[in-house]
């Protein structure tokens, strides 16, 4: 259960402060099942809710007397658990499906033409109210994605380990309100395809005793730089049926190198005390590749991390 009080004020206009003062609310659920078929595989489903409260709603929540609605997620995923070789081979494969609603979009809404006095103005011709077309926020938009991933951890040797995984996701709009070019365009900053794949060894003790190399990669796809809602061309009618072009400029894909080296040493049981001892070194973008990530910004270039515990 959540909830989240809100106290707004609209301090633009000090000579007569509108305020307003409400509360949103919800009960969130989740449930899962997990069925072992036999001892090698394991089937799992999930059910999640989630709760987000709407932001940066102070000056339309006064000015309009709409309060805009909690933004509810709902998402199912299901799949297999595999531990094949012994465990040696751990797997897990599975799909999912994620509905965003209540998002806010702008809709068209037909409203009555009112005078100096707040009374309807009436059509000379026809007697009839004249009314107008106005933009109007509202919870109402709505976003799926859905799709598959796998990741795996395979222990090649005593001492060799291969990781790796691999996710699509078909994210898209459904409803976007007055913005019929929008529906069935992807979100800003998500790309249909993201993976990875490395290795880990643990020099033997004959080599060098307590020294593990990791050397990975991952893979970004493309994703569309601006957000699907930017760059409509408004029609006569008030809807949005084509673009300036914009929404279709996309950032590339972009390939990742990461390494590191963990060196761990314990004192001597003669010291009294067994400490151990942990030194950590990771290179992310260890190629320093120059690129720009799916967030639209300029990535980190070549990163050193280093890193030092103790445990006692």
């Amino acid at each position: 259960y959540d909830r989240v009080d809100f106290d707004l004020a609209d301090k633009r206009r000090p000579a007569a402060i509108v305020k307003d003062v409400y509360h949103n609310e919800a009960v969130t659920k989740q449930f899962g099942l997990n069925y072992k078929v036999t001892e090698p595989i394991m089937l799992y489903a999930n059910r999640a809710e989630s709760f987000v409260p709407p932001t940066s709603s102070g000056t339309t929540a006064i000015n309009t007397g709409r309060r805009f609605l909690n933004e509810r997620g709902l998402g199912y995923d299901a799949g297999v658990k595999l531990a094949l070789f012994d465990g040696r081979l751990n797997a897990t494969i599975g799909l999912f499906c994620i509905d965003r609603r209540n998002v806010r979009v702008t809709e068209l809404e037909i409203v009555p033409v009112l005078d100096s006095q707040g009374r309807p103005v009436l059509n000379p011709a026809t007697g009839q109210p004249q009314t107008t077309v106005t933009n109007v926020p509202l919870s109402s938009g709505l976003e799926r994605s859905k799709g598959w991933e796998i990741d795996f951890n395979w222990k090649l040797t005593s001492d060799l380990q291969a990781f790796g995984g691999y996710g699509f996701a078909d994210s898209y709009i459904i409803d976007a309100g007055r913005d019929l070019d929008a529906a069935g365009r992807p979100p800003r900053s998500v790309p249909r395809h993201k993976g990875g794949a490395g290795l880990r060894y643990a020099l033997p003790a004959s080599v060098l005793k307590g020294i593990t190399l990791t050397l990975g990669a991952t893979y970004t796809g493309e994703a569309f730089f601006q957000s699907p809602l930017s760059g409509g061309l408004v029609g006569a009618d008030g809807y949005i049926r084509e673009h300036n072009g914009r929404r279709n400029v996309m950032s590339p894909g972009y390939t990742v190198w990461n390494a590191g080296i963990v060196y761990r040493v314990r004192s001597p049981a003669s010291a009294g005390t067994r400490l151990a001892h942990r030194l950590q070194l990771n290179a992310k973008n260890l190629f320093d590749l120059k690129h720009i990530n799916s967030r639209v910004r300029a990535a980190p270039r070549l990163t050193l991390i280093g890193g030092y515990s103790l445990t006692f």
